[in-house]
């Protein structure tokens, strides 16, 4: 079994740089998801996460106490083998959730899914708690990592997805302010408050926040972003290099009319 500590230690670039052009997970929802849809496939209604998974892609969903409460703020594809096979075993050591009643008060709602492509097309989504209980179900099979009966294996799966989900933070810095600008001639320009989302060079969501007084600021790695803010329906982004140690001013313009 893989420690916890290698998991932890995994570079970023390893889980994404490899990725197999023949079998791709689908992009993270913009949510949680409430349910998990049964599938049509034998196999995933025997265990959580049948093997020969290809790449999976990994989205954490914050709880409701947080800035961007149920949003997606970060995800990651997985294509390194040892890895995608260190966390499928996982889930699929995971013992069945019980069939009794349970009252589930600290659950605030905090997810992540794990998006699994196989050869040919095949794929399964399993959600998994974070909080709670700690669910885990593929829509037919649940299991559940809480601990339940003394399994140490949950606790530990859970903590590896919120390491490998957790927003990136580094020493490069970007800041600004959204402003709205248009409307009928002559037109306005106004600060509004949005979402902004920080998209990597390969697309992969690495943070995301809600601005205050239409302030945002993040702390990455040094690289290309891409910041993308929605509000009401409408949006813009904007691309920006980040350097070590400097700040990068890149206020975002969203068109109206």
């Amino acid at each position: 079994m893989v420690a916890l500590v290698a998991v932890l230690a995994w570079p970023a670039s390893n889980t994404s740089a490899r990725a197999s052009g023949s079998a791709q997970p689908p992009p993270c929802p913009p949510r949680v998801l409430r349910g998990v849809p049964k599938n049509d496939w034998a196999p995933a209604s025997g265990e959580l996460a049948p093997k020969g998974v290809v790449a999976l892609r990994l989205c954490g969903y914050p709880g409701i106490d947080d800035a961007v409460p149920l949003q997606l703020e970060r995800s990651l594809l997985v294509t390194d083998a040892s890895l995608v096979t260190h966390l499928v075993d996982e889930f699929d050591a995971l013992p069945p959730y019980p069939d009794v009643q349970f009252h589930c008060p600290m659950d605030d709602g905090s997810q992540v899914l794990a998006l699994l492509a196989y050869p040919g097309g095949r794929q399964v989504t399993v959600a998994v708690a974070e909080a709670g209980c700690s669910r885990v179900t593929n829509g037919d099979v649940a299991g559940v990592a809480s601990g339940y009966d003394n399994t140490p294996v949950g606790p530990r799966l859970v903590a590896e997805l919120r390491a490998l989900t957790a927003p990136l933070r580094g020493d490069a810095h970007v800041s600004g302010v959204i402003r709205l600008c248009g409307g009928p001639a002559p037109g306005r320009c106004f600060s509004q408050n949005a979402t902004v989302t920080v998209l990597d060079a390969e697309g992969q969501v690495v943070a995301t926040a809600r601005t205050r007084q239409a302030r945002f600021a993040f702390a990455l790695p040094p690289g290309a972003y891409t910041l993308v803010a929605t509000t009401g329906g409408t949006g813009g982004r904007r691309r920006v290099v980040l350097s070590a140690g400097r700040t990068v001013q890149a206020n975002i313009v969203i068109a109206i009319r």
